[in-house]
């Protein structure tokens, strides 16, 4: 009677034992996915980052061309009519 009650405590403290086990086992892959994931975000970030500063140049290109648009217009204007 005794021993069975030692034999059900054993049984219960394995079932335990393998459900932490599981238990350890899911959170180890979750630890594993949250660092790819991780990774990759930062991966990102770092190539958002780049096209930040190409297109702050771009705009600064923009705002050049823009400016001397008008004169361009001109000259093509004014070349087109001359040569008829």
């Amino acid at each position: 009677d005794e021993l069975q009650g030692v034999m059900d405590k054993i049984t219960e403290l394995e079932n335990g034992l393998n459900t932490a086990l599981a238990k350890k086992e899911d959170l180890a892959n979750q630890v594993e996915q949250c660092s790819a994931r991780l990774g990759r975000a930062k991966k990102l970030i770092g190539g958002l980052g780049g096209e930040k500063d190409r297109w702050t140049q771009s705009v600064a290109q923009f705002a050049i061309d823009y400016v001397n648009l008008l004169g361009d217009v001109l000259i093509s204007s004014a070349s087109i009519a001359y040569l008829g």
